[in-house]
């Protein structure tokens, strides 16, 4: 229950109605100046890149695995509003001394667990001198490479979107393997 009540206040410190990534440093892993440059950098994947990355750290889980933990506020914070735009979450938990990264469906084809497991040590490489902003900066700045690297430009946010777009005869045709 405590566990569930911590995942529903997280939620709720987050704007879910923004498009950009957001940070909640519910731990205080980072000062006030490491927490405006994630804000900044956050920012800037999605302007660059259209990925939306939320960072969330915690003082524990809740008794909870870190994917269990990270994949239930994944769904309290409606990670899958990005709709066909990548976006994950970070969760960096004090406690556990966990670092778990959740993506949503649209890109989970395209970032494999492989490379979400590469990026988690090279974070964990710098949690383990307690640099905790230069490992989630560097975190970040892979999910952004990645992001790049995807070979289309979402421009529609959901598939609700895509349809309406293709059936008024605007724009360019879209084929979508779902």
């Amino acid at each position: 229950m405590r566990t569930l009540l911590s995942i529903c206040f997280i939620a709720l410190t987050v704007n879910l109605a923004a498009q950009e990534g957001q940070l909640s440093d519910r731990a205080s892993f980072l000062s006030d100046q490491e927490q405006a440059k994630i804000t900044a950098q956050l920012g800037k994947a999605f302007k660059n890149a259209a990925l939306r990355v939320e960072v969330v750290t915690v003082a524990d889980q809740g008794g909870k695995s870190s994917r269990e933990f990270a994949l239930g506020l994944s769904e309290s914070l409606n990670l899958y509003r990005a709709g066909l735009n990548p976006a994950a979450l970070i969760v960096l938990s004090k406690r556990e001394r966990k670092v778990d990264i959740v993506v949503n469906p649209a890109w989970e084809w395209s970032l494999t667990d492989e490379e979400t497991k590469l990026i988690k040590r090279e974070m964990v490489n710098q949690f383990r001198y307690q640099n905790f902003y230069q490992g989630l900066a560097l975190g970040i700045e892979r999910l952004m490479e990645q992001a790049s690297s995807l070979d289309f430009k979402v421009e529609h946010q959901s598939i609700e979107e895509v349809k309406a777009h293709l059936t008024t005869g605007k724009g360019r045709l879209a084929r979508l393997v779902l």
